[in-house]
């Protein structure tokens, strides 16, 4: 009997007390930048609790407290196992420059949030203002220094534009875009086919991995409309006329675009062109033009239509006709 007592004491003394299950025990480790573009960031999972991991990854976020649900976090990266280290690779946002990020973990009984890390971020992808030149009629060229990004990493870069006044153009929401070459840190492009009369809203953009970041500025386009060209006729003589022509909507761009050469050109067909007869009127002037026209033959009918250039852009006023007796 005392022989059992003795063994019963024994086995109790040896059994180890059953350890109550917990959330599982994480910690925020290590932070530091991969590139230009991203940081990694890692945690580690301490102890499992008593039970096994659920759930475990990374929190990243622009406040402190960061809490554990994606949508409320900048990024949060999900990352399978169980105990010990785990990392994640997150990219750097253009629009924030601190972040907070915090390792969790969780079991059947509950989540348990690490401690927070500050990394602040020492590079920023931006895009300094672009400037709008008239090249052509309706034809534009704008140009933004990139020159503080390393030309390696950028992948495509050019211009969006979208019509509207509050538009916000995109790659894959515009109404055209360009796609450029960078020559010393100047990203230039060629704006072309805008509708007359229309606003536009322009932005720049550079490609780097799979992120595309654009100018914060955004330049306005206002497409002129097309000139509306009048012309009149005084018939002289016999064989010659006085033609008259007005470009009745000049106020709206007299400022912007150059006038070069003006006149008229005059056929036996309703739609004559510089490659019938022409006659030039001089340059360089808004105001109404004139000049006579000769050598017309008794008993045809002809058809005389202005024409101006307007920064080297040529552009036709409608026909008119005049029957010589």
């Amino acid at each position: 009997m005392l022989t059992a007592i003795v063994l019963l004491l024994f086995a109790l003394s040896c059994s180890k007390p059953e350890m109550p299950l917990t959330a599982p025990s994480v910690y925020t480790y290590w932070i530091d930048t991969v590139g230009a573009y991203a940081f990694v960031c890692s945690g580690v999972v301490t102890d499992d609790g008593g039970m096994p991991i659920k759930s475990r990854g990374l929190l990243v976020g622009k406040y402190p407290n960061v809490e554990p649900t994606p949508d409320s976090n900048l990024f949060h990266q999900e990352l399978e196992g169980e105990t010990g280290r785990f990392y994640g690779v997150f990219p750097i946002d253009e629009f924030y420059k601190h972040y907070y990020v915090r390792a969790y973990a969780a079991n059947e009984i509950g989540m348990t949030l690490g401690n927070v890390e500050h990394f602040v971020s020492d590079y920023n992808v931006y895009i300094k203002p672009h400037t709008l030149k008239v090249k052509g009629f309706n034809t534009y060229t704008a140009s933004v220094n990139v020159s503080h990004i390393p030309p390696q990493d950028i992948l495509q870069s050019g211009f969006v534009w979208k019509a509207g006044n509050n538009a916000t153009p995109q790659l894959d929401d515009n109404d055209g875009f360009t796609i450029n070459t960078i020559n010393d840190g100047i990203l230039e492009g060629t704006i072309t086919g805008l509708f007359p009369g229309v606003n536009y809203r322009l932005l720049a953009y550079v490609a780097i991995n799979d992120w595309v970041f654009y100018s914060g500025d955004q330049a306005r386009i206002y497409a002129s409309p097309f000139p509306i060209i009048d012309c009149t006729h005084e018939q002289l003589s016999s064989s010659s006329c006085l033609a008259i022509g007005n470009i009745s909507n000049a106020g709206g761009y007299d400022h912007m675009f150059e006038v070069g050469l003006v006149g008229f050109c005059h056929a036996l067909h309703p739609t004559p062109s510089l490659s019938d007869n022409v006659t030039n009127a001089g340059c360089c002037t808004y105001d109404s033009f004139s000049d006579t026209i000769k050598d017309l033959i008794p008993g045809n009918t002809y058809y005389i239509r202005p024409f101006i250039y307007l920064q080297d852009s040529l552009f036709y006023g409608n026909a008119q006709a005049i029957s010589i007796p």
